[in-house]
């Protein structure tokens, strides 16, 4: 899509929804409803400066101890941990749902692990919010799937780090694969929306093309995150000691499927613009414009990449914190430069030519 073609749809925005959806559809039919909806949902709230959606860190806590992991350490000491009550949480929420809140991704550490995580997801649910949760799969009880039966996710992502019981011991410490292998299985079995998350590291790499020989071989939904987040100081890890080169990565980008194929494999391979194209000013995603990331600590930022504010939620409310957050966003400074967006995000430049 060309920004000739985004100033076009940007200026359809005007629209009632019906009519907007049906020239989208109409003129970019290979999209689909669903795509066009999020699409001119996201870019009204941008035009209005409408807090869409939340990421949320619940824990920093895990059942795993992921080597490359930027917020969870097993040096750490619990002690030392002062995180979100379940309380403090769904007070957050009650303002989140009074802002009009769309939807909310739970995140940790591993999310499940929060002694709140039931109480929150069931009142997001209960509020017409899209609950996504991102999970390392281990929580994911036969019991706690037929939960989610009861009251379906938007998503359930599984990060998954091999594709064998010495490839997960060699990433996270444990060798649980068999585990995971079986709730994927039992996901598909129920219905429930799901997809596999693959993140390439150092430690992952000796196993990357078994794991996708492994997704595609059994259809299942996936993506590669392209972002590796800088650990935090308290884990002791450096960023540089856990990336991939980026030739490592132009291998591995080189084995998905082309765009618009209908091979088994990542999703979202056509994706319409979420925003607008990048310009000198203000942030060009979602972060800090429509959605705000919430660590278990209270510290409110636009996403895990990009400080903005830095702020306390909860002494200053959600609302008020938000609002500061639109003034920062809109007043960012945007390399014009490709390259250097990329160095900001964390995200390793692709060459041109790898495709």
């Amino acid at each position: 899509m060309t920004d000739i073609d985004f100033q076009q749809l940007s200026e359809k925005l005007s629209l009632p929804l019906p009519l907007f959806l049906q020239y989208a559809l109409k003129k970019y039919p290979e999209y689909g409803k669903t795509a066009w909806y999020d699409f001119y949902l996201k870019n009204r709230a941008r035009k209005t400066g409408t807090l869409l959606s939340l990421h949320l860190e619940l824990t920093s806590k895990c059942n795993l101890n992921c080597k490359m992991c930027y917020v969870h350490s097993e040096s750490i000491p619990e002690s030392s941990q002062k995180e979100l009550s379940e309380e403090q949480w769904l007070e957050l929420m009650k303002q989140a749902v009074s802002e009009g809140i769309y939807s909310v991704t739970l995140s940790g550490g591993e999310a499940m692990l929060h002694p709140g995580f039931w109480p929150i997801y069931e009142y997001l649910h209960a509020h017409g919010v899209l609950v996504s949760v991102f999970t390392n799969g281990l929580c994911l009880t036969d019991t706690a799937i037929e939960h989610f039966v009861s009251l379906p996710p938007r998503l359930i992502q599984i990060s998954l780090y091999g594709a064998s019981e010495e490839g997960y011991t060699t990433v996270t410490g444990r060798p649980v694969f068999h585990q995971i292998d079986h709730t994927l299985q039992q996901l598909k079995k129920a219905g429930l929306p799901f997809q596999v998350a693959i993140t390439p590291s150092i430690f992952l790499y000796p196993e990357i093309d078994s794991i996708l020989q492994y997704v595609q071989e059994r259809n299942y939904p996936y993506r590669i995150n392209k972002t590796l987040f800088p650990p935090r100081e308290e884990t002791g890890r450096k960023h540089a000691n856990i990336c991939l080169s980026t030739q490592q990565m132009g291998e591995i980008l080189k084995q998905l499927p082309a765009e618009g194929s209908s091979e088994p494999g990542q999703v979202h391979r056509i994706s319409i613009p979420k925003t607008a194209p990048l310009s000198e000013i203000g942030v060009p995603c979602a972060s800090g414009m429509t959605s705000a990331h919430i660590d278990c600590n209270g510290i409110m930022n636009g996403c895990i990449a990009l400080p903005l504010v830095n702020a306390d939620v909860c002494k200053l409310g959600l609302k008020e914190l938000f609002r500061q957050f639109i003034n920062a966003a809109w007043n960012f400074e945007c390399p014009q430069n490709v390259q250097a967006a990329r160095s900001i995000l964390f995200v390793p430049p692709v060459p041109e030519n790898i495709f």
